[in-house]
């Protein structure tokens, strides 16, 4: 038997690729590849996630309050191994496929010896996705701003304060299972087999073909929002009660999806450039101990882009477009 634990990293598609290993179980089931059900659910409420998130936070892995709080922390590991391999057998699968972009979050190294342990004996491979720091911390920053109700920073205080130790997670994960076991991949459409994330990492696992299998829809949920948008949404939640927010930013968010605002950069050349040199020593080293290149991220786009200008606080004449199409949308 064989397993498969894709780690993440966050903000690299992982939602997108738990979807599909469910809307595929059919098709991955044929080729004897095991994506455990049993595993998602073990939760108090009983109900099956996309992911293994809850058997992350039980491991030790950090979670959000959502999942910690739901998480059955009752359960002994024997019984977590019991859900993950006698489904894995019943169905005649040689391989198990895990998902969780928790596991790229231990609380110590114990968490990434915990999650050994439930493979002890079994042939492990680590997949990690790797996004390039800049644009993993725009896509944060977009994120919390949709999501996080009392979110109110801008992106120069959002990014103080963040670490992004992408080789102390590849290093912690390698001394536990062994360097030889760790895939490591660039989030990276043009490296990408067939420029597709689903069949990238079906490649990882040893799946080609995948022409017919069938691919989750993009979710509104999952598309950046413009600065403008953002600031916008920043303003609305400074300036009315938390309900009423909420109910004006759905609509707020919906006209970004429909492009009424034209794309701008949220961080300047010159903040990306001082991002990736606090990383470009680390990145090196992971290029070159897991990847044997001389580079980690392809950073072309900066030299190319070097005269963009910081962007600058919305604008009436940024405003406006956005109030009338809002006043169109709310009167239809």
């Amino acid at each position: 038997m064989k397993a498969y634990i894709h780690i993440g990293t966050h903000k690299t598609g992982t939602t997108a690729l738990q979807k599909f290993f469910i809307l595929n179980k059919k098709n991955l089931l044929e080729r004897g590849y095991c994506y455990p059900q049993k595993a998602r659910q073990q939760n108090k409420e009983n109900k099956p996630i996309v992911s293994h998130h809850y058997l992350a936070a039980y491991l030790g892995f950090k979670g959000s309050k959502k999942i910690l709080e739901n998480t059955n922390f009752e359960l002994t590991r024997q019984e977590w191994k019991h859900f993950i391999f006698s489904e894995t057998k019943r169905q005649n699968c040689s391989s198990i496929i895990l998902s969780s972009e928790l596991f790229s979050r231990p609380k110590s190294i114990d968490a990434i010896q915990n999650l050994k342990a439930i493979f002890s004996g079994i042939e492990t491979k680590i997949i990690c996705y790797l996004r390039r720091q800049d644009h993993y911390l725009v896509s944060m920053y977009n994120q919390s701003t949709k999501s996080a109700n009392n979110f109110t920073k801008n992106i120069t205080e959002f990014i103080e304060n963040i670490e992004i130790d992408y080789y102390t997670l590849l290093t912690n994960y390698a001394t536990v299972f062994g360097k030889e076991n760790i895939i490591v991949k660039q989030y990276d459409y043009s490296l990408f087999k067939d420029n597709s994330i689903f069949s990238d990492i079906c490649s990882a696992v040893g799946i080609d073909k995948i022409d017919s299998w069938e691919q989750p829809k993009k979710e509104n949920s999952n598309i950046s929002l413009n600065q403008d948008i953002i600031d916008l949404i920043t303003l609305i939640k400074k300036n009315y009660p938390k309900e009423k927010a909420i109910e004006i930013i759905k609509h707020v968010k919906e006209l970004d999806y429909k492009g009424v605002v034209p794309p701008k950069s949220i961080l300047s050349t010159e903040q990306r450039k001082q991002i990736l040199n606090k990383y470009r020593d680390s990145n090196k080293k992971i290029a070159k101990e897991f990847l044997n290149k001389s580079y980690l991220f392809d950073e072309t786009d900066l030299s190319q882009n070097s005269e963009q200008d910081e962007y600058q606080e919305l604008s009436a004449n940024h405003l406006l477009p956005i109030i009338v199409e809002l006043l169109e949308k709310i009167n239809d």
